[in-house]
């Protein structure tokens, strides 16, 4: 049987998660200590096909000076432009530590152009709406077109849209045609896995990259038997096949991935931020020489004495005597204490500008709380970089569900040990009346450091990278992100089309039909929506836009 695309919404009906879906034999990205398997995870993204059907994608790289957002994947799986234009590319999806918990997607990207697909060897390459930004930290990954036999391989996918899983196999494949004669795909065009090793593939996993002992791609999975009961007989299309199988652009690879002409047959891997960030600083205000504190409160009082605690803090704030310019990419904190009551609990972390004390918000992040543990070093991004050219604070709250009390949610960071004088103090606090340094603390007043970096690039441009491509005609969704309302605007004659929305997991929450949307603007109110990302679309049979907008509150 093959395994096909994986249906969305599947038998059961509508799912919004699809965090622990996949079968038990499945192993964590974030359990490898392959090198070359956690650098492959960065070109993977999840698929999601109109908002219906998952697939996995990869980011490949292509032999020409000018450097494009190409992502390889199946043919049954993007077929057409329409496919290719509705599709929501995800990246990152990962658990944030070996079988962890679920971890909540915001690096995503929607909207292609198809470049080229063929059904006779089953492989799409699309180019994305736009590059991968800086903080998505991308990989493109680099190819095999000899049609040498690997000596073993192993895949990292989205098996049934889950956390990404990784499966390998110790051993050759062997060139084999496809089982199934009726797709009418070429002979002897694919890799044949005898049995994997670890792991295994399944729906969701369709389109995913084969990388080799050299974690090149030599394929792209179209289906096969393999299931953890029975690990076998999974076949990906080759990609020396794809290469040149067709004279037309639109039906092979080569056009693209070496479009001068080169001769390459064996190209390394990509990664566009390299030189940002060889180039970056990491800003931290404890010493060496100092080790990590978490102090409790003592009886009757408790809490931490950098988290929630009896003494009603509600906001903490790590300060950053900065100069020059650059752009925040990161912020690691070192947790001591991360607990919570429900799987809702969340904090916030800020960057504050400058001032005496700290000022206005120039970013902020949710973090659920299961995403954190005790001992560990948490990073968090704001889904772009955030330029500073002054000093700044990183600041962090939990919100309370109600009278605090013993226990509490947690998400206590480690400080310093004590400085020998109060100047050294960068640590702050609020009470709700305003913000004090940690010198004032009300349980244990001393000059400290709370235990945060700051990762800081120049900036946030790679070199050689083609920006031309912006699928559709245009358009512009304000304010975005939004409250109660968008608005989106285009100069563009449009007699009718569909305005579907679908939340960050690909469940659909809005749709609509409307008559003579545009020229003009199309106000559409939206006040039910939950705070977070949503993709929308506007649909007349084939698609007119597709993009990404924020409900903010």
């Amino acid at each position: 049987a093959s395994h096909d695309f994986l249906g969305f919404f599947g038998a059961a009906g509508a799912k919004d998660e699809n965090y622990g879906t996949s079968e038990s034999c499945e192993v964590d990205i974030l359990c490898s200590d392959d090198e070359s398997q956690l650098l492959a995870s960065r070109a993977v993204c999840r698929l999601l096909i109109s908002g219906q059907y998952l697939c996995t994608g990869t980011l490949i790289n292509c032999a020409s000076s000018e450097k494009k957002a190409y992502l390889l994947t199946a043919n049954h799986c993007i077929a057409n432009a329409s496919e290719a234009a509705s599709t929501i590319c995800v990246f990152n999806y990962i658990s944030p530590w070996c079988d962890g918990p679920d971890h909540r997607i915001s690096h995503s990207i929607s909207g292609s152009a198809l470049k080229a697909t063929n059904d006779k060897i089953d492989f799409s390459l699309l180019q994305l709406s736009s590059f991968p930004p800086l903080v998505f930290e991308p990989y493109f990954a680099g190819w095999d077109i000899t049609g040498t036999t690997p000596s073993n391989t192993f895949v990292v996918h989205h098996p049934s849209g889950d956390v990404m899983k990784v499966s390998v196999d110790n051993n050759a494949p062997v060139i084999s045609s496809y089982p199934e004669s009726s797709y009418g795909y070429i002979t002897s065009g694919f890799w044949r896995i005898l049995r994997w090793d670890s792991g295994t593939t399944e729906g969701g996993s369709s389109g995913s990259a084969l990388f080799d002992q050299n974690f090149r791609i030599k394929g792209t999975l179209t289906g096969g038997e393999a299931d953890c009961a029975s690990p076998v007989n999974d076949y990906f299309a080759r990609i020396d096949k794809m290469f040149s199988i067709s004279s037309n652009e639109a039906e092979a690879l080569k056009p693209w991935l070496d479009p001068y002409s080169s001769g390459v047959t064996q190209l390394n891997g990509y990664d566009p931020y390299l030189t940002n960030f060889k180039e970056s600083d990491t800003l931290y205000n404890i010493p060496e020489t100092s080790s990590l504190k978490s102090e409790v409160l003592s009886s009757p009082g408790y809490g931490y004495i950098t988290g929630i605690n009896s003494d009603s803090l509600i906001s903490y704030a790590e300060y950053f005597d900065f100069t020059g310019t650059g752009e925040i990419a990161s912020v690691i904190i070192s947790i001591a204490e991360a607990s919570y009551l429900t799987n809702g609990d969340t904090a916030r972390i800020f960057i504050f500008s400058s001032g005496d004390t700290p000022g206005k918000i120039l970013a902020s992040k949710k973090v659920m709380l299961p995403e954190v543990k005790n001992n560990y070093e948490f990073k968090v991004d704001f889904d772009r970089t955030v330029p500073v050219s002054e000093p700044f604070y990183v600041g962090y709250r939990l919100y309370y569900k109600g009278t605090i009390s013993s226990p509490q949610t947690q998400f206590a960071p480690f400080h310093s040990e004590p400085y020998a004088s109060n100047s050294q103090n960068t640590a702050w606090f609020n009470d709700g009346s305003g913000w004090y340094p940690f010198t004032l603390h009300p349980y244990l007043p001393a000059p400290v450091s709370l235990a945060v970096k700051t990762v800081i690039v120049d900036n946030s441009i790679p070199d050689s990278i083609d920006y031309t491509y912006i699928p559709g005609p245009g358009l512009t969704a304000c304010p975005n992100p939004f409250s109660d309302h968008v608005t989106f605007l285009t100069n563009d004659t449009i007699a009718e089309a569909k305005l579907i929305i679908y939340d960050h997991s690909g469940k659909m929450v809005f749709s609509k039909m409307y008559n003579n949307p545009f020229p003009g603007g199309l106000k559409v109110d939206l006040p039910f929506l939950a705070r977070g990302i949503y993709h929308y679309i506007f649909w007349n049979g084939s698609i007119i836009f597709s993009g990404t907008i924020i409900k903010a509150q």
